[in-house]
């Protein structure tokens, strides 16, 4: 399994690099490390397409920013991660539709909503209990998609 998470940035050459990389399944969880939508939707495609590639048949998760307390405050950067959700559900969808079996989308506020604040540090990023509602809400899901007891 290997996650590509918030820490790493998605560009080409790291897209190249996680392709190289043998993995029974790939997850993609970097929206948020994006500063704007335009850049993410520079890079999502291009980089999904660049694993899938290397990777045709391997399980490859999409999974939609989690929440934050920025989008319950007004903030407008709120509103930036829906559209960011909204494009990554597009994304992926395409892909489906187009017959990518091996794709599949997780929507982040479904491992850490709204009524989960707890779980998070500092409003956007997740603490112990965070990371532990996540990896819940992620292990019957890698459960079933690696037919793993």
């Amino acid at each position: 399994l290997y996650k590509l998470d918030k820490a790493l940035k998605p560009q080409p050459e790291m897209a190249a690099a996680v392709a190289e990389i043998p993995a029974s399944c790939y997850v993609l969880d970097f929206s948020q490390n994006n500063p704007t939508l335009e850049s993410l939707v520079k890079v999502y495609g291009p980089f999904l397409d660049t694993v899938r590639v290397k990777h045709p048949e391997t399980p490859i998760v999409a999974v939609t920013p989690i929440y934050t307390a920025r989008e319950a405050s007004g903030d407008p950067s709120g509103g930036k991660i829906e559209m960011m959700r909204g494009h990554i559900r597009q994304v992926v969808s395409q892909r489906i539709a187009a017959g990518d079996k091996h794709l599949q989308l997780i929507e982040g506020t479904d491992l850490l909503g709204p009524s989960q604040g707890d779980g998070l540090v500092d409003g956007s990023h997740p603490n112990d209990l965070g990371f532990q509602w996540m990896a819940d809400g992620l292990a019957a899901r890698f459960r079933k998609l690696l037919n793993l007891r």
